[in-house]
């Protein structure tokens, strides 16, 4: 993750940077990224981007938690650790918020794509593989919460049900951005509801019944 220096940085510099390297990973994804573009538009030397951070992965890395704090923003519920006395409806409705806002700015997904490709990297950066243990993190609290109330099963160990529920999370979203294109109002609209049953069948304490094809 970005260095200390980097957090230290006068904010409208910071800004400067962090914007366009968010424009560069958009427009020509985190493969045909040019760390010399990024210099360019942000009106930094070579130098000042090592001095910042580590490499180009550590520099996406740092794009992409920015936007899902904005995302997060906007989403509220689950992400802003607010609950109901209805989990899995909590869980839908966050799943819903998440897939409108993301369908609606293409350039989000778009910027997500770069995850996918370093995560199937033989040896993951480092700065992703801290990405991946925070949301593990997240996801193991929003599992326990489920426990509490009961709506999620407690028979299988917390580890391997967060593991479980991430590689299904991880599966899914990379179903999702690669066909968003694809999409029919009607086919958005139920995704969600694909999301939220799919967890539910693997995690929850009651059976789900009725036909995902519907």
């Amino acid at each position: 993750m970005p260095t200390k220096r980097f957090k230290n940085v006068d904010q409208d510099r910071k800004n400067k940077i962090l914007d366009a390297a968010r424009e560069e990973f958009i427009l020509n994804g985190y493969e045909g990224a040019s760390l010399n573009n990024i210099i360019r538009d942000a009106e930094i030397s070579k130098g000042s981007l090592y001095y910042y951070f580590e490499d180009k992965a550590d520099i996406y890395m740092t794009v992409l938690e920015n936007a899902m704090q904005e995302i997060n923003m906007k989403i509220g519920g689950i992400a802003a650790g607010e609950f109901s006395d209805d989990f899995w409806n909590d869980v839908e409705s966050y799943c819903k918020k998440t897939i409108h806002i993301t369908f609606e700015n293409p350039e989000i997904i778009k910027l997500f794509r770069g995850l996918y490709y370093l995560s199937t990297t033989l040896t993951k950066p480092e700065s992703v593989a801290e990405f991946y243990n925070t949301t593990k993190e997240f996801t193991s609290e929003i599992i326990k919460r489920g426990q509490n109330m009961g709506a999620v099963r407690k028979d299988i160990p917390l580890e391997l049900l967060v593991n479980i529920i991430f590689s299904m999370g991880e599966a899914m979203d990379l179903w999702f951005l690669g066909r968003w294109n694809e999409f029919t109002h009607e086919e958005i609209e139920r995704v969600p509801q694909i999301y939220t049953e799919l967890f539910r069948r693997v995690a929850g304490t009651e059976p789900v019944k009725g036909d995902m094809k519907k």
